[in-house]
């Protein structure tokens, strides 16, 4: 929730804030636990901010994220994942 904030605030604090909410943003996920509802909720802040946003429609590798952000010309994406966590 607080990185999707993190970026949302970022965007809208950039030179071109309108743009970028039409470009969109990225949000993938991978199969780790509570990935899928991290990333619905991701989705939801870009949203109410007024961002178009694309959800990799199943779980992915991490690089499809930055392919995604390229190919759609997209102004960010996120990708949740808790591989850097231990447990």
């Amino acid at each position: 929730l607080q990185a999707a904030q993190g970026i949302t605030r970022c965007l809208l604090d950039g030179p071109l804030p309108e743009a970028a909410k039409a470009q969109g943003v990225v949000i993938g996920h991978d199969h780790r636990h509570n990935s899928h509802s991290f990333a619905l909720t991701a989705a939801a802040v870009f949203l109410y901010a007024g961002f178009t946003v694309y959800m990799l429609p199943q779980m992915e590798p991490t690089p499809y994220v930055p392919w995604a952000i390229r190919h759609l010309g997209c102004a960010a994406g996120a990708m949740v994942t808790a591989s850097h966590n231990p447990k």
